[in-house]
């Protein structure tokens, strides 16, 4: 499926567990733009997602579609990978190390 929209603007607000994600757009016709919110609605960390403003209008001289897009954001387990996983571990293996040397030197 080829979406055929673009952002111009996105706000994510997140605190306590929960927040809102707001998208702002163009597409060049309403299918494109129902794509859209049909994938963003497989995300499992979106809900409520709904199209809000949707106006006929031309953008650079071509028909378009303008929209906005409002979601609720969920809670979720962090994201990590290896790498993020070894530079944590580096860091508290360093963390580690200038404890040890300030227990030493204060005996």
């Amino acid at each position: 499926m080829l979406v055929t929209a673009w952002f111009s603007d996105l706000t994510a607000v997140y605190s306590d567990q929960a927040g809102t994600l707001t998208i702002r757009g163009w597409s060049y016709d309403h299918d494109s733009l129902a794509d859209l919110l049909e994938s963003m609605k497989t995300l499992d960390q979106l809900e409520e997602v709904n199209c809000r403003v949707s106006t006929e209008t031309n953008y650079q001289g071509k028909e378009a579609i303008q929209f906005q897009i409002d979601a609720a954001l969920l809670s979720g387990p962090g994201f990590f990978n290896e790498q993020s996983e070894e530079i944590e571990q580096l860091d508290t293996a360093e963390q580690e190390a200038e404890q040890a040397e300030e227990e030493g030197g204060a005996q």
